[in-house]
């Protein structure tokens, strides 16, 4: 049946009453720190900055909005982006969020790595000093969250048996930090959005449950003050070309 829509005639507010914006009739838009891309635009207008042995990453054709990265055919080639400018620090109390949609060319020979790090030339080495991120190692589909907390780096397996991932299937994953510390990852077909999702027109599995990692590390103190940025990274294990495409990234962070 036909329904009326919903009409808010005093507006809506996500602020208690007492602060300053609390009675504006409308939602405080600095109420969280946002950088989203859907790659409609070439990464550099976004403040993305590429960094690559010999690789490319440019613009495809395709629903949504994608960029393609490419290593060349070469053992330990990669590709990386990552924006420039950090600007995200995540702090005890405060929420943060993470999450792209990206397809694997090949998701053996392939390793990546995606989320908020500090500004690197060279994610593919050593440990970030602080940040948190979802990564694959070549030669195997085991995804792991991993938090960097004053350089001691905790990774969480995700278990196997609820997901499989797919050469040139796209796949979500995400994480969040609560309050509380806690954080927590996912990986699903279509976490955004609405199935057949932008991409691709096939969910990477039967499973369409979200997969929840367990908390990891409750205390956030060695990331907090260090700042982030966004970073999508894909690396070549054979000397066969390996593509990571992107049809978007998102990070946010409660003020």
């Amino acid at each position: 049946m036909p329904s009326s829509p919903v009409r808010f005639t005093s507006g809506f507010s996500n602020l208690p009453p007492w602060q300053l914006l609390g009675r504006m009739g409308m939602e405080n838009p600095f109420f969280y720190h946002v950088f989203a891309d859907d790659f409609d635009l070439p990464a550099s207008l976004s403040g993305w900055v590429q960094t690559v042995t010999t690789g490319t990453a440019v613009n495809v054709a395709g629903d949504g909005g994608l960029l393609q990265m490419e290593t060349a055919a070469t053992v330990g080639d990669f590709v990386s982006i990552q924006r420039g400018v950090p600007s995200f620090v995540a702090s005890a109390g405060s929420r943060m969020f993470f999450v792209a949609r990206m397809t694997l060319g090949d998701v053996t020979a392939s390793a990546f790595m995606a989320g908020m790090i500090p500004v690197t030339a060279t994610p593919f080495t050593g440990s970030p000093q602080a940040g948190v991120w979802i990564s694959k190692a070549a030669g195997g589909t085991q995804l792991m969250l991993n938090v960097s907390n004053a350089g001691v780096v905790t990774s969480t397996l995700f278990p196997t048996k609820a997901y499989t991932l797919q050469n040139g299937v796209s796949f979500d994953i995400g994480f969040s930090l609560d309050r509380d510390d806690s954080i927590r990852a996912m990986i699903a077909p279509n976490m955004v959005g609405y199935v057949p999702q932008s991409g691709t027109n096939q969910p990477n599995s039967t499973n369409r449950s979200p997969v929840v990692t367990s908390p990891v590390g409750r205390n956030v103190s060695g990331i907090g003050g260090v700042l982030c940025a966004p970073i999508v990274a894909v690396q070549a294990s054979t000397a066969v070309a390996q593509t990571l495409t992107l049809d978007f990234v998102m990070a946010s962070k409660e003020r």
